[in-house]
């Protein structure tokens, strides 16, 4: 796999928005922190199986980067464009 689908997976993608960036703008920081420990977790204990450890690693990383930036009190991913486009999406259902 390439690292596409590390760091800007096609499939997760909505309209031209990453699927993190809408899951970032619709839930609280602790919310946030949560559903990132938990992907952290689910890549880390599944990286052994799926005959694809270092891109689950890389993906688990990726994961402790955006951890590091919201508890570091970082600016992350707070784009008003992200959250346009969401609401244009919803409001098309």
């Amino acid at each position: 796999m390439s690292q596409d689908n590390v760091y800007k997976p096609k499939h997760y993608m909505v309209n031209g928005l990453e699927a993190i960036d809408i899951i970032r703008s619709r839930l609280t920081d602790e919310e946030y922190i949560g559903y990132l420990k938990g992907n952290i977790l689910k890549y880390d204990l599944r990286a052994s199986f799926k005959g694809k450890l270092i891109e689950d690693l890389d993906k688990s990383t990726v994961y402790k980067e955006w951890l590091v930036d919201v508890v570091s009190d970082k600016e992350v991913m707070t784009d008003p464009l992200i959250e346009a486009k969401f609401n244009t999406l919803v409001d098309e259902d």
